[in-house]
C-alpha cells in the first residue's frame, strides 16, 4: 500500500507510515462500515500530522479495536481506508481506489467487522442470545449489505470474522469458529461468489472457473448492496475488475468485458420485473457522462442478467 498505519504498542501510539516504493512488510487490512458517525480521517491538511502520530483514543472504536487486534497478533502495520487514503484529494482517492485489489489480496489478514453498523460500534459486539451453537453460514450481516465490502472480503486471503455471536476464522484451506474450533474444509460463509476468493490470486489455476459467469454473478450481488454515494458504483468494484482482468483479458468497459460482450450486455434493472415496466418506477441514470447507457453502471439499484 501507499500508506499504512504503524500500530505501535502500549507505550507507543499509532502513526501513519509511507514506505518507500519497493519496501516490503507485513500488514493487516480492515473491512468495516463507516456508518453515519464522525470518523477520524486523513486530509491534505492533516497528512503531516498523522505521520507524526495520533492517540488511540482519537479513533472510532472499530478502528481502535482493529489496531489492538493487530498488536496482539504481532502484525506491525494495518490498512484502514479512512486514514490511509487522503479523503479530500480526488487524485489520491481515485489512485488508491484503483489499487484495492492489491491492498486486500496482499494483506496477511483482513479483520472483518461483520455486525458493526458503524465505526463507533467496535469489533467485540455481544448479542443477548450469544451462546454455543453451530453457525452454518453468515447471512444478512451488516457487512454483506455494503457495496465496498464485497471486493474487500473476496480479495482477502485470510479473514478474522468478528460477529455478535462469535469469532470465526477463514482462509483458503479451512475455517473454524468458537462453536466448532476443530478446523474444517467447509466455508463459514456459503456463497457462489465467496468460493472465488481462493481462485483469484494469479498463481492459482483457473481452468475450472468460468470467469465471465463468475463476474456476472458478482455484479448481481454487488448491485443489491448499498452505497453511500451512487457514483461509487464503478470504483467500489474496480479492485475485483483488476483481479479478473488477469483471467479474462481484453478491455474492461464500464463494468462489462470486451470478450463475451454480447452476454454481458444482456442485463436488466430489477425494477423492470417488480413494477411491470411502469416508466415512473424506472431508475434514473446516475448522470450524463458517468457511464454509457448500455452499462449496468449507468443506473442505480439491483440488476440481473
Amino acid at each position: 500500500p501507499t500508506r499504512v498505519i504503524r500500530v505501535g504498542s502500549a507505550s507507543e501510539g499509532p502513526s501513519l507510515y509511507e514506505p518507500v516504493p519497493g519496501k516490503r512488510g507485513t500488514y493487516a487490512a480492515l473491512s468495516y462500515c463507516w456508518g453515519q458517525s464522525r470518523i477520524l480521517t486523513t486530509t491534505t491538511s492533516t497528512l503531516a500530522q498523522r505521520k507524526e502520530g495520533f492517540s488511540l483514543n482519537e479513533l472510532p472504536k472499530t478502528c481502535r479495536d482493529a489496531i489492538i487486534v493487530a498488536r496482539e497478533l504481532s502484525i506491525p502495520y494495518l490498512w484502514i481506508d479512512s486514514l490511509c487514503i487522503v479523503q479530500d484529494s480526488q487524485l489520491d482517492w481515485e489512485t488508491e481506489a484503483g489499487r484495492m485489489c492489491s491492498v486486500y489480496q496482499n494483506a496477511l489478514l483482513t479483520i472483518a467487522a461483520v455486525d458493526s453498523p458503524d465505526s463507533n460500534s467496535g469489533l467485540f459486539l455481544t448479542c443477548p442470545s450469544r451462546r454455543t451453537a453451530k453457525l452454518e453460514y453468515l447471512t444478512q450481516c451488516v457487512l454483506t449489505t455494503r457495496g465496498w465490502t464485497l471486493q474487500e472480503i473476496i480479495l482477502s486471503p485470510r479473514i478474522l470474522w468478528f460477529t455478535a455471536s462469535e469469532l470465526a476464522w477463514e482462509c483458503g484451506a479451512e475455517s473454524a469458529c468458537e462453536c466448532d474450533i476443530v478446523p474444517t474444509k467447509e466455508w463459514i460463509y456459503q456463497s457462489d461468489t465467496r468460493l472465488l476468493r481462493t481462485k483469484l490470486p494469479h498463481t492459482v489455476s483457473s481452468h475450472n472457473v468460468n470467469w465471465h459467469q463468475s463476474w456476472r454473478t458478482l455484479v448481481k450481488d454487488f448491485t443489491k448492496r448499498d452505497l453511500t454515494r451512487a457514483t461509487d458504483r464503478l470504483p467500489a468494484i474496480s479492485g475485483l475488475a483488476a483481479s479478473f482482468k488477469h483471467h479474462i483479458g481484453g478491455a474492461y468497459l464500464f463494468g462489462l468485458w470486451e470478450h463475451e460482450l454480447e452476454r454481458h450486455l444482456l442485463w436488466c434493472s430489477d425494477s423492470f420485473r417488480s413494477s411491470n415496466s411502469q416508466v415512473s418506477h424506472q431508475p434514473q441514470p446516475l448522470g450524463k457522462g458517468y457511464a454509457p447507457s448500455w452499462s449496468w453502471a449507468s443506473i442505480p439499484g439491483a440488476i440481473w442478467f
